[in-house]
């Protein structure tokens, strides 16, 4: 094929092929993510239960996960950058698109120098399961008020039980809130600690040291858990009434 003749082939179609796994790829890394934040709660659940070596082999599922989905992205990237972009027929002989996005997507993936047990996500799932001792998570006394039961049953400010709150934070000695009225009060002090606004208490909170409550987290977690496994048993029960024995026919 001569470089005029190359220059001439219509790369359309090739582009739209290479967009179409493009596609696809994101909703794989989408699935990917899914999977893994559902790993991700039942092992909450299992640490609650201080189910350790269940914990242990769901982290390795989770890092697997990960580790695909660093993959999947990669050569997500590798198509945009080698066809989507800059593809062009050479004029002398058949891209070999799979040797091409093999090296690409490999080159990607040396250059982001990806870290599973560095990453965010593996630092999330150690600090809701305890896994591995949550290197660089909580301190001891943020483990003795992870362990305890919650400080208060209902927001200060809503008077909503905790359970029922859209979005939960606490402050440093545990007290829950609803993260929206909490802010206002906040904002409204224009950033200066606020008094908790929780009756009998006196200390101090700051916006800064406001977290997501974990502990609303998985006790909301818990009580799905319980609930599916009591649907279970009860349908199971209802199962075995209607088995007609053969000997009562």
């Amino acid at each position: 094929m001569s470089q005029l003749q190359a220059e001439d082939v219509d790369t359309r179609p090739v582009i739209n092929v290479a967009e179409s796994h493009s596609v696809k790829a994101q909703e794989l890394s989408t699935n990917l993510k899914t999977l893994a934040a559902h790993f991700l709660e039942v092992a909450a659940l299992f640490s609650d239960d201080n189910q350790s070596a269940k914990v242990a082999s769901l982290r390795e599922g989770y890092a697997e996960l990960l580790k695909m989905d660093q993959e999947v992205q990669a050569y997500t990237a590798a198509l945009d950058q080698e066809v989507c972009q800059n593809y062009a027929p050479n004029g002398v002989a058949a891209t070999k698109f799979d040797h091409v996005l093999d090296k690409a997507t490999k080159e990607i993936l040396k250059q982001r120098k990806f870290d599973v047990e560095r990453c965010e996500e593996m630092r999330q799932f150690d600090q809701d399961t305890g896994a591995k001792g949550a290197a660089g998570g909580d301190s001891d006394d943020d483990v003795v008020m992870e362990q305890s039961a919650l400080v208060n049953d209902r927001c200060p400010i809503t008077r909503k039980s905790v359970m029922e709150l859209v979005e939960p934070v606490e402050d440093k000695k545990g007290y829950i809130y609803e993260k929206e009225h909490i802010l206002q009060m906040l904002r409204q002090a224009r950033g200066q600690p606020i008094k908790c606004p929780e009756a009998g208490t006196s200390h101090m909170v700051t916006l800064a040291e406001l977290r997501p409550s974990r502990r609303v987290q998985r006790e909301k977690r818990r009580q799905v858990f319980q609930g599916t496994q009591a649907g279970g048993t009860q349908a199971a029960g209802r199962a075995e009434e209607n088995v007609v024995d053969a000997d009562d026919v």
